[in-house]
C-alpha cells in the first residue's frame, strides 16, 4: 500500500512547480520573449551586467595616492609560495555548514573527508595559488530566483 503523505505532498510539489514556471517574459525595452531558452538567456543578460567587474583603464591616478607603508621583510613574506599547512589552516577554519560550492558540498564534507581528499585539495589549491592555475570553472555564482508575484512577466 502507498503512503499516502507521499502522494500528497508529491502532488502539492508538483502542482506548485507547474505554478511557479516562468512562461513569457517582457524585455525592458518592450516585447515579450518565450520558451525556456529565450527565457534562460534573457535572465542572464538581465543578471550579467550587475554581478560582473569591468577592467581598469588605468591605474596610474590610483596608484600615486596609495602611500607605501610594505617593508621589505612582509613582502617577503607576502610573495613567498603558498605551503600546504596554509592550505589545512584555511579549510578548518571555515564554518562547517557555510555555502556550498558549484559541486554541492558544504565545507563540512571536506572537513570530515579530510583524510580521503587531502592531497587532491592541497595540489588543486597550490596550483592555483603558487602557479597560476586557471580556476574560472569553480569561481561561478548560481543565482536562483525566488518568485515574490506569482506568474511574474518582468525580471
Amino acid at each position: 500500500m502507498r503512503d499516502q503523505n507521499t502522494v500528497f505532498f508529491h502532488n502539492f510539489v508538483t502542482q506548485r512547480k507547474k505554478r511557479n514556471i516562468i512562461k513569457i517574459l517582457e524585455y525592458e525595452r518592450g516585447g515579450w520573449v518565450e520558451g525556456d531558452n529565450a527565457i534562460n538567456e534573457l535572465a542572464t543578460n538581465f543578471f550579467q551586467n550587475p554581478f560582473s567587474s569591468n577592467p581598469l583603464q588605468s591605474g596610474e591616478r590610483l596608484r600615486s595616492k596609495i602611500q607605501l607603508c610594505i617593508t621589505e621583510s612582509l613582502n617577503e613574506k607576502l610573495i613567498r609560495e603558498f605551503k600546504e599547512e596554509e592550505v589545512v589552516e584555511a579549510l578548518k577554519s571555515k564554518s562547517p555548514l557555510k555555502a556550498s560550492g558549484k559541486d554541492g558540498y558544504p565545507t563540512f564534507f571536506y572537513q570530515k573527508f579530510w583524510h580521503i581528499i587531502v592531497k587532491n585539495v592541497v595540489n588543486y589549491c597550490l596550483q592555483i595559488l603558487n602557479n597560476g592555475k586557471n580556476f574560472e570553472e569553480i569561481n561561478k555564482t548560481n543565482i536562483v530566483l525566488i518568485l515574490k508575484v506569482q506568474a511574474p512577466t518582468n525580471l
